[in-house]
């Protein structure tokens, strides 16, 4: 039944298959174990999972970091492995979760999946020829990709079970939107730890003393200077000039090869008549004889098509195949298909299927658009060309002449023509300019560059550029001077200082508000803002540390409850809290979205339960 989408089906990305599916599971933690086998590095249940499968997922999750490093942390690449490895176990313990309990797609579903896939889709239609490609560029055969796609359907039917089948009762809306929509009624005091460091004094001798304790927090990092050779491809290109001849003779070259003709392709309609248990050849091959008699007697093909054809793919659409080349189709549908006129009709064909009725609709492709239309976009590919091989041409001859002259870079420059550079103060942390690329900072700071000051290799630092440097001088770590680092030395006992008077008056006012005096009163004598009682919501724009330690206070009972809490910037507040009022449930939220919440709630932890319960053997060291 699927062969029919396979000749002309639309399919989809492998990412989605090992990327985006796994990533849904991917942040567990993973158990390890051990057993026989050279290359197996997973197994579930007894069931080894495909070691290319997990080779592929790791692979593209390496090669996204791989793009901001020059060589990706090895405690990285375990967390990256760890992620990946859990992230497919738990995608296969789901798939054999719901293969055991007869979880189904038919093949109809499967069908309507693919091909409303966008990835798929050319102007919104479902397209055979980006399907193919798609797989293809990744190495998957379409049997394997449904395969997968039913498995992660059935995935799917049980999650979506899990969450649509959560609900909500009118109590347990009622109790949540009580304690959502609570207030507390509460007035605080604050001892501004900025206004004590107007009252804080911080000598000389005190930030020499601190700058002498704490030498090793006054290291300044370590850097180095560069010389370089940029090498950009932007700028070849900028200065690169083709004439209108070398345009014409491309386009004439890249004609006869074939590239500018547009290869035919047909639209079609058909009835496909399957031979099956079912059906008999004969009987499917009368069956198919009798419509083509009656399209002819004039009843309308894509009527027909929705009545009788077996074809679940085009059936729905009048039989509409869509445009599709000679190579998407079986030889003999092609062949039938691709020797027809322009509206004409034939049948029965014969294929591994059974018996179509074909009409083919609309032609198109054959002929070369003409070099007017293409001048331009030719001559700019023609310039990127040259630029290109003058790009590759010049790193080629700077990585030689570097290794040559290990000791300058003058040659490399004079040979490139183009200019030494020189950057001042690069550290290992990222900067500007050069110093932007993680692969220039590798280099820079390298055994062969750093230690031995020979030049580095040809350091790829994006796309378009590529850098050889030396180093010219090294700085390394040292303590900063103490006129450097007074200024910030001071500001930080100033802090310091404020933040411990602003919780010695705040204790203070603390322990005279428990002895029963108002906090007003005490807040007034003490210099403290006061702020007066008010009720206060969840998501009241109170300081956060305050309006958390308020809601996490315990009830007031016969007595208010009193509390305190050091605030982010190192104010002391104190509160009192007088009164709890409980949110208003006269009008309750919407159902759904509290439910949709609890599904996913249940979501994970049935997952979570049935990884528990699997026995999983790892061999993780094996996927390096």
């Amino acid at each position: 039944m699927l062969q029919t989408i396979r000749d002309r089906s639309t399919g989809w990305v492998s990412i989605f298959l090992f990327v985006i599916i796994t990533l849904a599971f991917a942040l567990w933690g993973v158990g390890n174990y051990d057993f026989t086998g050279s290359n197996i590095i997973a197994k579930v249940n007894g069931e080894e999972i495909p070691t290319e499968d997990i080779r592929r997922v790791y692979r593209a999750q390496m090669q996204q970091y791989q793009q901001f490093y020059d060589e990706v942390p090895a405690e990285l690449q375990e967390q990256v492995r760890n992620n990946v490895l859990e992230g497919l176990v738990r995608d296969e313990v789901l798939s054999q979760h719901t293969r055991e309990n007869g979880y189904r797609i038919g093949d109809a579903s499967l069908v309507n999946a693919i091909q409303d896939m966008p990835m798929f889709q050319d102007q919104g239609s479902f397209s055979p020829d980006l399907f193919r490609a798609r797989l293809a560029a990744q190495g998957l055969s379409p049997q394997y990709f449904e395969e997968q796609m039913r498995r992660s359907l059935r995935v799917t039917q049980l999650q979506q079970a899990l969450r649509s089948t959560a609900f909500v009762t009118p109590q347990e809306l009622a109790q949540r939107t009580r304690l959502e929509r609570e207030q507390r009624r509460a007035d605080w005091a604050q001892v501004s730890a900025t206004e004590m460091a107007n009252q804080v004094e911080v000598s000389e001798a005190d930030i020499e003393q601190y700058y002498n304790d704490n030498e090793d927090s006054f290291m300044s990092a370590e850097a180095v200077d560069l010389e370089y050779v940029l090498i950009d491809a932007d700028a070849i290109a900028a200065g690169i000039e083709v004439s209108e001849d070398e345009v014409r003779e491309f386009y004439e070259r890249e004609r006869e090869a074939g590239r500018f003709v547009a290869p035919e392709e047909r639209r079609a309609r058909h009835i496909l008549v399957t031979v099956d248990d079912d059906t008999s050849d004969a009987d499917a091959r009368n069956l198919a004889t009798e419509l083509l008699g009656r399209i002819q007697g004039g009843e309308d093909f894509a009527t027909l098509a929705s009545e009788f054809s077996d074809d679940p793919g085009s059936a729905p659409d009048g039989g509409d195949l869509g445009w599709a080349g000679r190579d998407v189709y079986v030889g003999p549908f092609a062949d039938a298909l691709f020797s027809m006129e322009e509206g004409a009709l034939t049948g029965p064909v014969r294929t591994d299927f059974g018996y179509h009725v074909i009409q083919l609709d609309e032609v198109r492709g054959g002929e070369a658009q003409p070099f007017e239309e293409l001048r331009a976009e030719l001559q700019a590919e023609l310039a990127r060309r040259q630029a290109e091989e003058e790009f590759f041409d010049l790193s080629e001859t700077a990585e030689d002449l570097a290794f040559e002259t290990p000791d300058s870079l003058q040659p490399v420059a004079d040979a490139l023509g183009l200019q030494l550079q020189s950057a001042t103060g690069i550290t290992r942390a990222p900067g500007e300019g050069i110093a932007a690329y993680p692969a220039v900072l590798s280099a820079a700071f390298s055994d062969l560059v750093l230690e031995e000051r020979e030049n580095s290799d040809v350091v790829r630092a994006d796309e378009q550029t590529r850098i050889v440097l030396r180093v010219t001088a090294h700085y390394p770590p040292a303590v900063r001077p103490l006129a450097e680092v007074s200024d910030e030395i001071r500001a930080m006992l100033e802090q310091e200082r404020a933040e411990e008077l602003a919780a010695e008056r705040g204790e203070a006012l603390l322990a005279r508000v428990h002895a029963g005096e108002a906090l007003s009163v005490v807040a007034e004598e003490l210099g403290a803002t006061y702020n007066e009682p008010d009720l206060y919501r969840r998501t009241s724009g109170l300081p956060p540390a305050l309006r958390n330690e308020l809601f996490v206070a315990s009830r007031p009972a016969d007595e208010p409850v009193i509390g305190s809490v050091t605030l982010e910037d190192g104010s002391f507040a104190v509160f009192v809290l007088s009164e709890v009022v409980p949110g208003d449930t006269t009008v309750l939220p919407e159902a759904d979205p509290v439910a949709t919440q609890a599904g996913q709630g249940h979501l994970l932890a049935y997952i979570a339960a049935l990884r528990a319960d699997a026995k999983v053997v790892l061999i993780p060291e094996r996927l390096e």
